[in-house]
């Protein structure tokens, strides 16, 4: 018996439109079959998680199967996805880097 199952929402978080765009066009190239979402900044990541403001109208659906995550966003992007009770600087020393 063949399982049909729903593809995965992929959700990309990016500060840069340029960024948000070739991501959307590699997508689309490779065909792929999967729902894709963007926020923009880490205030948006976590009221799209949270199911909050402008994305209260998702509750009920089914969370994103990956997250990708801006490697190198604007540090005011990043600290709002840290805990509240974590200071911007150790926040920032916890950003990936690139290589």
């Amino acid at each position: 018996m063949v399982r049909m199952t729903k593809p995965i929402t992929i959700l990309v978080a990016d500060d840069d439109a340029d960024d948000r765009m070739l991501i959307k066009d590699a997508f689309e190239e490779a065909r792929l079959n999967n729902e894709i979402h963007f926020v923009e900044d880490g205030e948006q990541l976590l009221g799209y998680l949270r199911r909050e403001g402008e994305f209260s109208n998702m509750a009920g659906e089914a969370y994103p199967g990956i997250i990708l995550l801006d490697l190198n966003p604007a540090l005011s992007s990043w600290t709002s996805i840290c805990p509240a009770r974590t200071a911007a600087k150790r926040c920032a020393r916890s950003r990936p880097t690139r290589s």
